[in-house]
């Protein structure tokens, strides 16, 4: 029986977040091919919890006898297996219970070459599952310890060692010391599985370690956004009308549903609801109200979002309906599982769902693997790399909503109550232009009612902002390392201290104010009273528009780059890779920036900035198909390299291999990099 592989995606996996069996097993002695497997026991590693209620343990009969020195090491004897499971049936039930985790264990190259010997000796097919071994780890950590030995092991991390050589015990212990390794590892930079991996000899073994299955997805529902397949207009009608007004309606019109607006509440009264209580209803049904019928409240959902998020709405028996609202709040259309079931099925991941239910940071941090999976899986399939960008950038906006709310949740428990006053956490640059990779780290702000100098209240934001930081920085998005952080002072204001201070950027345009506005205006509100965030940058950008002095330091700054191409025009490199942000994707997002903020062009992503820039008169429609055709080629490289290192474990960058693009890759690089060349000129400014 083949075990299965860790699902893909995984490598990518914070080692504080893993899903795992942790295993262990003992034997008739140390010799593979003619020695017997004779316990197995194992504990489930949950969200980077060792979850003890969930365990598997089971003696298997041999074949051969237990030799008196192995009975002295784990105790078990002949007469111990006599009613003991075979193999094949203790194999079975181990299968079913490990499905395809990861196996972690300690010297767990042994423990597989046990099950391996054990398929081959029955003829059964092997299929290795994917490891990590505890003690390779402890090497790297601890060059210098007197032995690898489980008790000198646990000793030194202070973990219990009680009850030695039974299998279950000996998982046990091993995963209590994982545990313990896990922040000695992330304080080296070890933070993924990927990387544990790398540190081991296992890069060199062989390949099936290194291997995992390719996540199958159907990639229309990332491709499209709601609008595309809600149903619209919508009718709605108030809570007080007759039914007598609204059956002949839906009878004439073929409504299956009615949408019901109290005050600003969206609810829905569909044609069943309104048949019941037209059949229990004693006396004349049509004096009956339509709130009577109606459930509330609606779950609402953006019209612009992608169609994988409406799917979360759903359950499982398909049966609700989702209301559809514009930028303006305002009800314009409904999408219903039917709808959904129509286009694709609705059991895909559930990011949604995954990130509102997360109770916790570890819980959180789970998510991270399969933003990995379904971005190599859409860019698999060959989906624009753009739509892939803007859908790591909407998981990373409600990760950081979620963050959030984990941390409001903290701050109550320790005693610091509720947020004070209301307030919005922004995401700042790529994320809040929608146009994220995965090498990205925390650029966010927090704004909040006050004065300016409400010292009182920006205590318990600064705490609350470093909860967020440290909740995101466990899930995998990393601390900023400008600083750009709403935990720090610059990045957490009043909504009137940030009013004065935007202001003043625009005014002073020192090379200062200028980095500061560069991903300010790029700012969308995620959690929160995000109102403020868009009162905040209307004032920001209608000021920005007038401002000529500072239009053109923003002009200049954006010229401030190089081209990463040398003599006649070849790729230039640094230690065999092409940096593809400073002097290639950077200087097309900036020019952009600067281009909507001369034109009052409020749009906050680099391709409808162009397209409104073009609308307006700024840049001329050549420019625009190049510049966006060369901002593609450039998240496509960017991404696909990406994926390439973390399944090596390598620190992700902005950069990719030269030894890894073909010559077509290349020429199709040089001329990308060609157009962004031409930025200081279409700004009118000389290039640096």
């Amino acid at each position: 029986m083949s075990f299965g592989r860790a699902a893909g995606g995984i490598s990518a996996g914070r080692l504080g977040s893993l899903d795992a069996i942790i295993l262990d097993t003992e034997t008739t002695g140390l010799n593979v091919q003619k020695d017997r497997l004779i316990e197995i026991g194992a504990v489930r590693l949950t969200s980077g919890s060792l979850d003890q209620e969930d365990i598997f343990q089971t003696l298997i009969k041999s074949d051969i006898p237990i030799p008196a020195q192995s009975s002295k090491i784990h105790g078990l004897q002949d007469k111990d297996l006599v009613d003991a499971p075979v193999f094949e049936t203790a194999l079975t039930d181990f299968a079913n219970w490990a499905q395809d985790a990861l196996w972690i264990g300690f010297s767990i190259d042994f423990d597989v070459a046990v099950f391996e010997a054990e398929h081959k000796r029955r003829d059964i097919q092997f299929g290795a599952p994917r490891i990590l071994d505890v003690q390779e780890l402890v090497e790297f950590l601890r060059p210098n310890l007197p032995d690898y030995a489980l008790e000198t092991i646990a000793g030194w991390l202070g973990v219990a060692a009680t009850d030695r050589h039974r299998a279950l015990a000996d998982a046990q212990i091993t995963g209590a010391v994982f545990l313990k390794l896990i922040p000695l590892l992330e304080a080296k930079g070890i933070r993924s599985l990927a990387q544990a991996e790398r540190i081991s000899d296992r890069q060199t073994g062989p390949a099936i370690y290194k291997s995992e299955p390719k996540r199958q997805i159907d990639s229309f529902a990332y491709r499209h956004n709601v609008a595309e397949v809600m149903t619209s207009p919508a009718w709605v009608a108030p809570p007080n009308a007759r039914l007598e007004t609204i059956v002949p309606k839906m009878v004439s019109k073929g409504y299956s549903s009615v949408f019901v607006k109290d005050g600003t509440t969206y609810g829905i009264a569909t044609q069943n609801a309104i048949l019941d209580q037209i059949a229990n209803h004693v006396g004349d049904w049509r004096q009956l109200r339509l709130a009577s019928a109606t459930e509330f409240p609606l779950p609402l959902i953006a019209q612009d979002e992608m169609l994988y998020r409406a799917i979360d709405h759903f359950g499982p028996d398909a049966k609700r309906h989702v209301g559809v609202i514009d930028e303006t709040g305002a009800l314009v259309g409904a999408v219903s599982a039917k709808d959904l079931i129509g286009q694709r099925a609705l059991d895909d991941i559930s990011f949604d769902r995954d990130i509102r239910t997360a109770g916790s940071r570890e819980e959180l941090g789970t998510v991270w693997p399969n933003l990995i999976e379904v971005t190599r899986a859409l860019l698999g399939e060959n989906v624009e790399p753009r739509r892939v960008a803007h859908f790591i950038s909407r998981e990373l906006q409600a990760l950081t909503g979620r963050a959030c709310e984990l941390a409001e949740m903290e701050m109550q428990a320790e005693g610091k109550g509720k947020p004070p006053v209301a307030y919005a956490m922004m995401v700042l640059g790529s994320g809040g232009r929608g146009e994220s990779m995965l090498a990205m780290d925390q650029d966010n702000a927090i704004i909040f009612k006050g004065s300016a100098k409400d010292v009182e209240n920006d205590v318990y934001f600064q705490q609350f902002g470093q909860k967020v930081a440290d909740i995101l920085d466990a899930v995998g998005v990393q601390y900023c390392k400008g600083g750009i952080m709403g935990a720090n002072a610059d990045w957490r204001r009043t909504d009137t201290a940030w009013a004065t201070e935007t202001h003043d950027w625009i005014s002073r345009s020192q090379p200062e104010d200028i980095l500061h506005c560069d991903i300010f205006f790029d700012a969308l509100g995620v959690h929160g009273a995000v109102d403020m965030v868009a009162t905040l940058q209307s004032e920001a950008l209608a000021q920005a528009k007038s401002a000529r002095r500072f239009l053109q330091a923003m002009a200049m700054n954006a010229a401030k780059f190089k081209a990463p191409l040398g003599l006649f025009n070849r790729l230039r490199t640094d230690e065999g890779r092409v940096d593809l942000k400073s002097g290639g994707i950077m200087p097309i997002f900036s020019a952009a920036r600067v281009l909507a903020l001369q034109h009052g062009v409020s749009a906050r992503a680099t391709p409808e900035r162009l397209k409104g820039a073009h609308e307006e008169g700024g840049l001329d429609a050549h420019h625009v198909e190049n510049l966006d055709a060369a901002y593609k080629i450039f998240i496509k490289r960017i991404l696909t390299q990406q994926l390439e290192d973390l399944r090596a474990g390598l620190p992700l960058s902005n950069s990719v291999a030269s030894r890894s693009l073909t010559d077509a890759d290349q020429n199709e690089l040089i001329w990308a990099l060609k157009q962004s060349s031409e930025i200081p000129s279409l700004l009118g400014v000389p290039q640096q």
